[in-house]
């Protein structure tokens, strides 16, 4: 490919440094205000396979489960992708103060109620929910699956947090660690 083709806005160009093997490539600084730059050995640049149970898995005395697919570790903070099993009933409102969020239903019905809109969801049915907006869903009796997306990545520390968490522990613990992973309650 031409040099010519990787021109940035103000003539910033990638730089690859053949003596500390490190590759820069500069961002527009008006939107990202940094550039990202690894060393070619980055064990992120190198091919990753899926590890034998496709993800680390997590589990709920309420029955849910959380495999994380990708977390901040692997997608440079980027994005967090969690594949979801739900037992039928509600999720409490709340607004990730941080992040946006991607639902997509693999199986089960949902119904999300985001800011003032509701919808229902079933398999192959999207719903995106922006950075600061009060959602809550409800899953359908039959239970349901989906996959949650996440941008930036961080959530995922919220869910191993929780895994390490006593049975007896408070609901103010619980809230404590919400807020320090940006979750907030949310009120209709």
């Amino acid at each position: 490919m031409p040099s010519s083709a990787w021109k940035r806005p103000g003539g910033a160009r990638p730089q690859w440094s053949r003596a500390d093997g490190t590759f820069t490539v500069p961002l527009p600084v008006a939107v990202y205000r940094r550039g990202i730059s690894w060393t070619q050995a980055d064990p992120f640049l190198q091919p990753r396979p899926l590890d034998v149970d496709g993800g680390e898995l997590l589990t709920f005395p309420s029955g849910d489960s959380v495999r994380i697919l990708v977390d901040s570790r692997t997608s440079l903070g980027s994005l967090a992708v969690l594949d979801c099993t739900h037992v039928a009933g509600p999720a409490d409102a709340h607004v990730h103060a941080d992040a946006d969020k991607s639902v997509f239903v693999l199986s089960g019905r949902y119904r999300f109620r985001v800011g003032d809109r509701v919808k229902d969801a079933g398999p192959g049915d999207q719903v995106f929910i922006g950075q600061g907006v009060p959602h809550e869903f409800v899953v359908g009796a039959d239970g349901g699956r989906a996959l949650f997306v996440f941008s930036p990545a961080g959530v995922e520390e919220y869910f191993r947090s929780l895994t390490r968490l006593s049975p007896a522990t408070s609901a103010v613990t619980v809230e404590e660690l919400q807020r320090k992973h940006h979750i907030e309650p949310a009120t209709r």
